[in-house]
């Protein structure tokens, strides 16, 4: 009896763990979205998948785009970042675009390291 208790608590804790892990990848994703994308553009979609991100944005220049993925690529808990798709938006200057950024974070232990 002790040891499937055991076994209980043990795959309880593990439970636990795994949706810490998972919140705390959302509330990266979420940190880094704030920080440093919505700041300088608008959001039009977006899908998270484990620790991956992708956002749609419009309303930025190739310029801003580029400094934005080179500060995501500066945070700690970033994998790899990477542009998608890069278009201009009907009607706007060709230096307006719309774009998909697909970000990959690191997982938070590797982060702690």
């Amino acid at each position: 009896m002790i040891q499937a208790v055991r076994q209980f608590s043990h795959k309880e804790r593990s439970i636990d763990m795994a949706q810490t892990t998972k919140n705390a990848i959302r509330k990266g994703f979420l940190d880094l979205l704030e920080q440093e994308m919505l700041s300088h553009g608008s959001l039009t979609a977006l899908q998270i998948t484990q620790n991956t991100m992708n956002v749609d944005m419009s309303g930025m220049t190739l310029d801003q785009i580029s400094a934005m993925f080179a500060r995501l690529r500066l945070s700690p808990i970033v994998d790899s970042v990477s542009l998608s798709v890069a278009s201009t938006e009907e009607g706007k200057a060709a230096t307006i675009m719309d774009f998909t950024v697909r970000i990959e974070l690191r997982q938070p232990e590797e982060v702690s390291q």
